[in-house]
């Protein structure tokens, strides 16, 4: 599991971190995109909906956040998976 928060109900798979792999924790990114130019009580509704659903159907551990948030969370993500990458392609040149 590559989470860096253990699911309450996978106590029995190891996590990545527990399997010395500290480099390959990844949380998942799931968001919706929009145009800049939809209205903020609308992106309010959206958001508020998509939560609800997520909440109630989806069992995952949910960290609710703004655009902000989450295009930190992509670049991270975009900046760790690069820095694996170029560490992989030297090893092998």
């Amino acid at each position: 599991m590559t989470n860096s928060v253990r699911i309450p109900d996978e106590q029995n798979i190891p996590m990545a971190v527990e399997a010395g792999f500290s480099a390959l924790t990844f949380d998942g990114l799931v968001g919706l995109f929009a145009t800049r130019e939809l209205p903020a009580d609308a992106r309010g509704r959206i958001a508020a909906e998509v939560r609800a659903v997520a909440d109630d159907a989806t069992g995952q551990l949910l960290s609710p956040g703004g655009a902000a948030e989450f295009a930190a969370s992509i670049e991270a993500q975009r900046a760790k998976i690069a820095a694996i990458a170029t560490n992989a392609w030297t090893r092998i040149h």
